[in-house]
C-alpha cells in the first residue's frame, strides 16, 4: 500500500473521530444535555455515510478507466472539499435552534432532535464516505484486490481514529474549545489533500502546503478564528447576554445575563437562575419543616443558587453542599452577587466538589435531612438522583428519622395522563425503599420519603408551626402562602391522579422516568410526536425484539433464493454486526454516564477505545482473508461471539448496579468493553465483505460500497433504535439481549449458507 495513501487512510481516521466528538459535544448542548442526541447524531453519521459510500462506488466506477491518475485525483479534490465541512457544520448547529425560532436553553422533540443531527453531521458524512471509497478505489488502480483495498483503508482509517480519540481527550479537548479543533481538522485535511497530489504536483504540493500554513497562521494571529466563535455562539444563544462560556469535565458552562437576571447552563440544560428566591426557599424550606428537629443537612445541587442562604436561615444547621463540577461554583463566584458567594464560606457549611451519587455512597456522615436540588431527570446523568438504587443509598445515610426531599415540574390545577405517569413513577421508586412517601401539590411536586411511618405530613398547620416556632423569615414558603398551597382539594386531586398513573419503577438499568419524561414534554411541541412516543411506550419485551428482527427480515427473504443464499447471509451478517457494535458502544457510553457521571471528557476516549478494536480486528482479519480461508462457519462463530460479549455486558453492568465498583474499575471495564466490541466488529467485517466480494468477482467495482454501506445502514439503525426507543423504554438489561437474539438469526442464516 502506497504511504501517501496510508497517510490518506489514517488522516481520515483521525478527522473522522475528532469531527465526531466535535458535533457530539455540540449536539448534547443544542440538546440540553440528553444523552439521546449522542445517539442520534450516530445514526445520522452512519446514515450519511453509507450514502457517501453508495454514491462513491459510482464515482469510483466512472474513475476507474483513468486508473489511478484519476481515482487520486478525486480522493484529492474530496479531501479538499471536507476542509470547510466541520466548521460549517460547528456554525450550523450553533445557529439552528435561532433559525427555527427557539429559544436558548428551550428543551426540543426528539423528531427536531433527529432532524438537526441529519442536517447538521450531512457535509462531513457524506465527504467521509465518499472518501473511504475513493481510497480504495485508489488503492485497487494499484493493483489490489476489491476486498483487500476495501480492507486495508478500513484498517488504517479506524487506526487513525483510535490515535484521534486518544488525542483529542488527552492533549487537545484540555486545550483547546470545539471551533479551535474544527481549525485543525480543516488544516490536517488540507495538508492530507496536498500529500496525495504529491507524486503529480511536485513543487505545487510544497507551495500549496506553504500556502495553507500561512493561510492557518493569519487567521490565528488576527483573530478571526476567535471573531467566528463568538459570532456562532452568540447566535446559541440569541437575545442574551453571553458572559462566560467554557467546557469542563462535566459539560459546556455558559453564564448569560438578562438585566439583573443571571442563568447559569450546564449542557444547554439551566441548573441556576439568579436572583430567584421563590425557587430557593421552596428548595430547602419544605424539606426542613418536614422534619421535627433538622441539625444536619446535605444539600446536593443548586447551592449557589440561594438554597444554601436560605438554609442558612436555621441556626443550629450545619450543611454539607454537594455540587459535580468545581467550574460551575467558580463560574457562580465571578458572576453571582456577594451574597450568593458569601454562604460558601459560611464555618458552618462544607463544600465537597464531587459527584453526588459518589458521595452518598462513600461518606460515613449521617444526616436529618437529604436534598436534592437538581433539574428534572431530563438527561441519564440527572436521571441517577432518581431511582431506586440512589434511594436506597441515601436511606443509609439517613437512619429511621431522617428524610429524603427532591421537587420536579408539575401543575397546581391539571394533571395530564403523561404528568401522572411521571410523577407516580417517581413515587412507586420510592415507595420501594422507603415505608412513607409525601407528595405535596403545586407548580413543582414536592416528594419526601422517610424510612419511618409517620414522620411526614401534608397538614399545612404543622409546617406554620415548625415554621413560626423557628423564627425563619420567609417570603414564599410563609404561613400565609402555605395553607394556599396545601388546601385540600389539590393534595386530593394529586393523590387521584397520581392513583391513575402507570406507577413504572425507575432503576439505573431501566430509565423509564428519562422515557416518561421524554414523552410528557412531548406534548408541547407537537400531537405527532406526542402519538408516535406514545405507542413507541408499548414497544418493550417480545415486541421490541420483533421490531428488531423485522429490520432483518429483507436478508432472511433473500436468502431463500438459492443462488443468492451466501451474499444474503453475508450482507445480513455485516448488517447484524454494524447493529450490535454501535447498539452495545451506545449502552456503555450511557451505563457510563449512569455509573460516573462524566463521559463529556470521556466520549473521545471511548470511541478510540472502539476504533483501535476496529483496527486490531481488521489486522486480524486481514491476514485470514488473505489466506482466503475465512467462509461462512467461521464468519459466524466471530458472530456469537459479538451475541456472547452482549451477554457479558449485561451480567457485568448488573453487577455495577450494585454498587460495589467504584468510578475506576467502571471506566476500565467500559474500555476494555469497548476494544472488545470493535476487534469482534472490524474482524467480522473484513471477514464476511472480502467473502462478499469474492463472490461478486465480475462486479466487484460496483460491489465495491456495498458492504461498507449496508454495515453502517446496520449502525444507523442501531443507534436511534437503542438510544431512543430500547433503552427508555426496555432497559439496558432487555436491550443486551435483543442484540444477542439478533446475533443468534445472523448465525442461523450463515449456518444455512455453509450447508
Amino acid at each position: 500500500m502506497p504511504p501517501r495513501l496510508i497517510f490518506s487512510a489514517f488522516s481520515l481516521g483521525f478527522i473522522a473521530l475528532v469531527s465526531q466528538v466535535v458535533l457530539i459535544r455540540e449536539m448534547v448542548v443544542v440538546c440540553t444535555g440528553s444523552e439521546i442526541s449522542m445517539g442520534m447524531v450516530l445514526a445520522a453519521w452512519l446514515l450519511w455515510g453509507a450514502v457517501g459510500s453508495l454514491i462513491g462506488s459510482r464515482l469510483a466506477r466512472r474513475t476507474r478507466a483513468e486508473g489511478m491518475h484519476g481515482a487520486e485525483g478525486m480522493l484529492a479534490v474530496l479531501m479538499a472539499l471536507l476542509c470547510l465541512a466541520l466548521p460549517a457544520s460547528v456554525t450550523l448547529v450553533r445557529a439552528m435552534k435561532g433559525l427555527f425560532g427557539i429559544l436558548p436553553g428551550e428543551i426540543v422533540g426528539l423528531a427536531w432532535t433527529l432532524f438537526a443531527s441529519f442536517a447538521m453531521t450531512a457535509p462531513v458524512c457524506v465527504l467521509l464516505g465518499l472518501l473511504f471509497v475513493a481510497n480504495a478505489a485508489s488503492l485497487r488502480a494499484s493493483g489490489a484486490g476489491a476486498g483487500a483495498a476495501s480492507g486495508r483503508v478500513y484498517l488504517w482509517e479506524a487506526a487513525g481514529a483510535a490515535a484521534g480519540g486518544v488525542v483529542a481527550t488527552y492533549l487537545l479537548l484540555p486545550r483547546l474549545d470545539n471551533f479551535e479543533l474544527a481549525w485543525i481538522v480543516m488544516g490536517l485535511a488540507a495538508v492530507t489533500a496536498a500529500v496525495i497530489l504529491w507524486g503529480r504536483m511536485g513543487r505545487r504540493a510544497w507551495l500549496l502546503l506553504a500556502a495553507l500554513v500561512v493561510f492557518a497562521a493569519v487567521v490565528r494571529f488576527t483573530g478571526l478564528d476567535r471573531a467566528l466563535d463568538a459570532a456562532s455562539l452568540s447566535w446559541r444563544w440569541s437575545g442574551l447576554n453571553l458572559v462566560e462560556n467554557l467546557d469542563s469535565r462535566y459539560g459546556n458552562i455558559a453564564a448569560v445575563r438578562r438585566f439583573e437576571q443571571v442563568g447559569l447552563y450546564e449542557s444547554g440544560l439551566l441548573v441556576l437562575s439568579y436572583p430567584d428566591r421563590a425557587s430557593a426557599e421552596e428548595a430547602v424550606h419544605y424539606a426542613l419543616l418536614e422534619h421535627p428537629g433538622p441539625g444536619r443537612l446535605l444539600l446536593i445541587g443548586g447551592g449557589v443558587a440561594g438554597a444554601l442562604g436560605e438554609a442558612l436561615k436555621y441556626p443550629d444547621l450545619r450543611v454539607d453542599y454537594v455540587e459535580l463540577d468545581p467550574e460551575l461554583i467558580e463560574c457562580a463566584r465571578r458572576h453571582l452577587d456577594h451574597e450568593a458567594s458569601a454562604s460558601l464560606d459560611s464555618p458552618r457549611v462544607e463544600v465537597f466538589v464531587t459527584d453526588g451519587r459518589l458521595f452518598v455512597q462513600s461518606t460515613d456522615r449521617r444526616y436529618d435531612v437529604v436534598v436534592v436540588d437538581l433539574p428534572d431527570p431530563l438527561t441519564a446523568q440527572i436521571n441517577r438522583f432518581y431511582t431506586v438504587g440512589f434511594f436506597r443509598e441515601v436511606e443509609r445515610l439517613i437512619g429511621p428519622g431522617g428524610l429524603l426531599a427532591f421537587r420536579v415540574t408539575s401543575a397546581e390545577n391539571y394533571i395530564g395522563d403523561e404528568l401522572a405517569d411521571f410523577l407516580s413513577g417517581l413515587r412507586r421508586s420510592l415507595e420501594e425503599v422507603f415505608a412513607q412517601v409525601v407528595v405535596l401539590p403545586g407548580h413543582s411536586a414536592l416528594f419526601f420519603a422517610s424510612p419511618r411511618a409517620g414522620l411526614l405530613s401534608a397538614d399545612p398547620q404543622i409546617l406554620v408551626d415548625r415554621l413560626l416556632e423557628r423564627g425563619v423569615r420567609t417570603q414564599f414558603v410563609s404561613e400565609h402562602l402555605i395553607p394556599f398551597r396545601l388546601t385540600v382539594d389539590r393534595i386530593a386531586y394529586l393523590e387521584e391522579r397520581l392513583a391513575q398513573g402507570s406507577g413504572e419503577i425507575n432503576t439505573d438499568l431501566r430509565p423509564v422516568c428519562y422515557f416518561n419524561n421524554m414523552l410528557l414534554w412531548s406534548t408541547r411541541f407537537s400531537s405527532e410526536e406526542r402519538s408516535v412516543l406514545g405507542a413507541l411506550k408499548g414497544l418493550r419485551g417480545g415486541r421490541a425484539a420483533a421490531a428488531v428482527a423485522i429490520l432483518f427480515s429483507p436478508f432472511l427473504l433473500a436468502a431463500v433464493r438459492r443462488r443468492l443464499r451466501t451474499q444474503a447471509a453475508l450482507l445480513g451478517a455485516v448488517f447484524a454486526a454494524g447493529f450490535s457494535v454501535i447498539g452495545l458502544e451506545i449502552v456503555m457510553i450511557l451505563a457510563f454516564q449512569i455509573f460516573c457521571g462524566y463521559v463529556y471528557s470521556k466520549i473521545g476516549m471511548v470511541m478510540a477505545a472502539f476504533m483501535a478494536g476496529l483496527a486490531a480486528g481488521a489486522w486480524a482479519a486481514g491476514r485470514l482473508d488473505a489466506k482466503r480461508t475465512a467462509g461462512p462457519g467461521r464468519i459466524a462463530a466471530v458472530q456469537a461471539a459479538v451475541a456472547g460479549l452482549a451477554l457479558l455486558g449485561w451480567v457485568a453492568l448488573a453487577g455495577f448496579e450494585s454498587g460495589r465498583v467504584g468510578a475506576p474499575g467502571i471506566e476500565a471495564f467500559t474500555l476494555l468493553f469497548m476494544l472488545a466490541a470493535g476487534t469482534l466488529g472490524g474482524l467480522q467485517f473484513i471477514l464476511a465483505n472480502g467473502l462478499y466480494l469474492r463472490l461478486r468477482a465480475e462486479s466487484a467495482d460496483r460491489a465495491l460500497g456495498a458492504g461498507y454501506g449496508v454495515d453502517l445502514l446496520g449502525s444507523a439503525f442501531g443507534a436511534v433504535l437503542v438510544s431512543a426507543v430500547l433503552i427508555p423504554i426496555s432497559g439496558i438489561p432487555a436491550t443486551l439481549v435483543i442484540i444477542a437474539g439478533l446475533n443468534v438469526l445472523a448465525v442461523a442464516l450463515l449456518a444455512l449458507a455453509a450447508k
